[in-house]
């Protein structure tokens, strides 16, 4: 079954500089063959599903090596059976909307900047009930889509 997975991965006992590590565990993505985006929050990983769990263990493993006690890791999963998404599909439909919606002012100040979403930081389908559109900026915001 294919999946869309977003890791994220915080080695704990080793400090804040934290992009050693990271990119140890971005390697372990690329050499196992996944198609993978890297933002600021973790990585989105596309993939079958064995492969893409089996190379979230070996991203522990690899981050243990390097002498982290303990990693605390979020893994959120998006498989889909109704049909094949890739990752830049959910950040187009999300895209598309945007693009759609007028610049909004605040009684006359400077018109609000739009937020470009990362892969799967949100998801809204035309038509669809109860869709919401989730932007993360220093808080967790979520919209109604119309549908």
């Amino acid at each position: 079954m294919k999946v869309i997975v977003d890791l994220g991965v915080v080695p704990i006992g080793v400090g804040v500089y934290l992009a050693p590590y990271i990119a140890a565990c971005e390697r372990v993505l690329l050499n196992a063959g996944l198609k993978i985006q890297l933002h600021p929050n973790g990585t989105a990983i596309e993939g079958k599903w064995g492969p893409v769990f089996a190379a979230i263990e070996t991203c522990h493993q690899a981050v243990h090596a390097m002498g982290c006690p303990r990693v605390y890791t979020t893994v959120k999963v998006n498989p889909r059976t109704d049909r094949n998404q890739t990752l830049e599909d959910k950040v187009a439909s999300v895209e598309t909307l945007l693009q759609q919606m007028p610049d909004r002012t605040d009684a006359g100040k400077k018109p609000m900047r739009r937020l470009r979403l990362g892969p799967v930081e949100g998801s809204g389908y035309p038509g669809r009930r109860g869709a919401a559109l989730c932007l993360r900026i220093p808080i967790l915001i979520c919209l109604p889509v119309a549908g």
